[in-house]
């Protein structure tokens, strides 16, 4: 069975579920990107960072948290892995961004899934 990232599939997914967010992507957020922003990536096997950044430190937690909790119920719909667990591994934490000065907020999850 060959290797899927689910990265992409997992983006594509929020994009489409998040419709008031303008920048959802995968692996990088570019500066300059319209805000509220979220960023997904794997940073191993079947752990995953969720980061988002608003120009509100509140914002910002708030949409991290929509987001981990969204993945955790709508799973079953990502296409192209399939996903049987979404766990958070991490609470969910304030920060700023070093860059950009930017409010943020970030957590990992576990993704648990098997390739198509």
């Amino acid at each position: 069975m060959d290797y899927v990232d689910a990265t992409i599939p997992i983006a594509k997914l929020l994009a489409a579920s998040f419709a008031d967010v303008p920048t959802i992507r995968p692996y990088t957020i570019e500066s300059g990107a319209k805000l509220p922003a979220c960023v997904v990536k794997s940073v191993g096997r079947t752990t995953f960072q969720v980061l988002t950044r608003s120009d509100s430190d509140i914002q910002a937690l708030d949409l991290c948290t929509d987001i981990a909790n969204f993945l955790k119920r709508n799973f079953a719909y990502v296409e192209g892995v399939n996903i049987f667990d979404v766990q958070l591994q991490t609470p969910i934490y304030p920060s700023r961004n070093q860059d950009t000065d930017t409010p943020e907020a970030w957590c990992y999850l576990t993704i648990d899934y098997f390739e198509n």
